[in-house]
């Protein structure tokens, strides 16, 4: 008995586990998603601004859940310590490349370099991941669609024999009466 119940533990941590990878993928992916628009809005600010902690604090007012959780926890951490160690830790806790690209340039930002290229570069290479991203999730669509397509011409084509049979059933009624 022990022996299977250490079995059952073991199969529990890997799916647990499982459940985990699948979670913080979801989120890595759905930060990564929204770091277009931080970084348009990062390159729009720092036209007239550089102030790092002001730029985060005006893009979470916008930001999706998921990043605005990472925007909170890297802001109290900020405003309680070393700028670029949070920076840094939320680089770490994301785990995304493109997370990286951004905190290195935040990091530059707050350093004093002038990085509008940067972010122009950056801009562009994060908005063709974008629309690839957004190109494998229409391509999973399709399948889907075209099983409804079908259902639905199988629905419209059922009652349009039904209205002609039953035209044609009252049209061979009259002739006959």
């Amino acid at each position: 008995i022990s022996l299977v119940v250490a079995l059952f533990a073991v199969i529990y941590y890997f799916d647990l586990q499982k459940e985990l990878q699948r979670k913080v993928a979801k989120h890595r992916a759905a930060v990564e998603f929204e770091l277009v628009q931080m970084i348009f809005t990062v390159e729009r600010v720092l036209q007239h601004n550089r102030n790092v902690i002001l730029m985060l604090q005006n893009y979470r007012e916008i930001a999706g859940p998921e990043m605005k959780q990472e925007l909170d926890i890297t802001l109290a951490d900020m405003l309680s310590g070393n700028h670029e160690q949070a920076l840094s830790r939320m680089e770490i806790r994301v785990g995304s490349v493109m997370m990286s690209d951004v905190c290195r340039g935040l990091i530059s930002v707050l350093r004093g370099d002038d990085t509008a290229s940067y972010w122009t570069n950056l801009q562009q290479k994060f908005s063709e991941h974008q629309r690839d991203m957004l190109k494998r999730k229409a391509e999973k669509i399709p399948v889907k669609v075209n099983r409804l397509s079908m259902a639905l011409l199988f629905a419209f084509m059922a009652l349009w024999l039904g209205v002609l049979i039953i035209q044609m059933a009252g049209s061979f009624l009259e002739l006959f009466n």
